[in-house]
């Protein structure tokens, strides 16, 4: 998600309903307050339990569905990397793929929250940008991006408990600027 400057951030506020959608009732959980020019950039991005957002002043925001909570952390962007997916994988926050010096890269790095760095994990197989990132069951499946032929269809499954990576078959068709979420039994994907 990005915010143009001189504009509200688009993360403004969530709201929740516990009722049909023709008799809904909203209510604002929280609100990030009118931060205008002074956040070029945002990532919004979500966990089970919880909806983050992190800006390039080195500041990461979340709120916590189960608690009510909303918590604040200084925190870096990674170092020297453009075009990559942000993600929360058991509890810790992830970037997967990007641009490193123009070129796509396989990096794939961990925030430690405890130290407030970024720490190497294995790499990905396929080199992409800008992945649909999504966390199914106990995997992590990075599908889709941008390589250096164009869209990608690639869907590379990462375990992170023992830090592996596998190839699956691709996506059926090439699919950029949307958005992938975890359904029932399976991943849905959905976009131009």
């Amino acid at each position: 998600a990005y915010v143009t400057p001189g504009t509200r951030p688009l993360v403004e506020g969530m709201f929740s309903s516990s009722q049909s959608l023709e008799d809904a009732k909203w209510e604002s959980l929280f609100n990030t307050g009118n931060y205008g020019s002074a956040f070029p950039q945002s990532d919004l991005f979500l966990s089970p339990n919880a909806i983050s957002w992190c800006y390039k002043v080195s500041t990461w925001q979340s709120f916590n569905f189960e608690t009510g909570q909303y918590t604040s952390m200084n925190w870096t962007y990674p170092n020297g990397r453009t075009e990559y997916t942000l993600s929360i994988v058991n509890e810790k926050l992830f970037a997967f793929g990007g641009k490193e010096n123009n070129e796509y890269c396989s990096t794939v790095e961990s925030f430690n929250c405890q130290v407030r760095a970024w720490e190497k994990e294995a790499s990905m197989p396929h080199a992409v940008g800008k992945p649909y990132v999504v966390h199914f069951r106990s995997k992590v499946y990075v599908m889709g991006g941008l390589d250096p032929d164009g869209p990608s269809k690639v869907t590379q499954v990462f375990d992170p408990v023992w830090g592996k990576w596998e190839v699956k078959k691709g996506m059926p068709g090439l699919c950029q600027s949307g958005v992938a979420v975890p359904f029932i039994d399976g991943i849905v994907v959905v976009g131009g």
